[in-house]
Formats: C-alpha cells, structure tokens, sequence
C-alpha cells in the first residue's frame, strides 16, 4: 500500500514543480490553484515529441515533458484543472466549422465574426 502512495507523491510532486516554475501555479482558464486532477496539457504534439500513450509509466511522461519544457518553453502547454482539461479535450472532437459557429454564438468577438442574418 505505501508503495502506490509512494508512486502517487512522485507524479504530483513532478508536475506541481512544473505548475509551480513554469504556470503560475493556476489553471490557464479559471486560475484555480494547481491540485489534485491536474493536467499539463499538450496544445499541439510535434513529430518529433513522444505522446502519452508512448510511456507505460505516467511519472516518466511527467519527467519528459519536464525536459521538454525546460528546453523549448511553454508555448505548446497549458496547465489546466480537470474540468477545463475535460472541456478542451470535448472541444478538439469537434469540426472547425462547427466549433466555430458554436463560439460565434457564445461571443461573436471570439471568432471576429458577424453572424449573417438571413432576409425575410
């Protein structure tokens, strides 16, 4: 039992150094503290960047994007709580298109669009 616990510490001591340095410590959407349900979430994955999926470990995957960040930065991460982490990786189902008509709804600035108004 204190092995998993163990294990658990780790890959939240690794990823609230990373919160801490490199994200202000706060979610990027609603700037909650960084805690439990965390996610450094990965905007884009380049070619050449390993993925989640790519380590059976997930404390392993937390020290490679430590390194990664370290040497390129943070513009191709955001640190997110787990209710907007769920939301963005909702969203990315999406098409294009339809994402962006559903945000011209919420708020035409978003998308810098006028919403065409059909003639009667």
């Amino acid at each position: 039992m204190t092995n998993i616990k163990n294990k658990n510490k780790i890959k939240i001591e690794i990823k609230k150094i990373i919160a801490v340095k490199y994200f202000n410590n706060r979610c990027h959407v609603c700037h909650e503290k960084f805690g439990k349900g965390f996610a450094i979430h990965h905007v884009k994955y380049l070619k050449s960047e390993k993925m989640y999926q790519d380590f059976k470990n997930p404390d392993d995957y937390h020290f490679y994007l430590h390194e990664i960040i370290q040497k390129k930065g943070t513009g191709n991460f955001a640190l997110l709580c787990g209710k907007h982490h769920f939301a963005v990786e909702r969203l990315k189902r999406w098409e294009p298109a339809k994402l962006k008509r559903m945000l011209e709804i919420i708020d035409p600035a978003v998308t810098g669009l006028k919403r065409k108004r059909k003639k009667k």
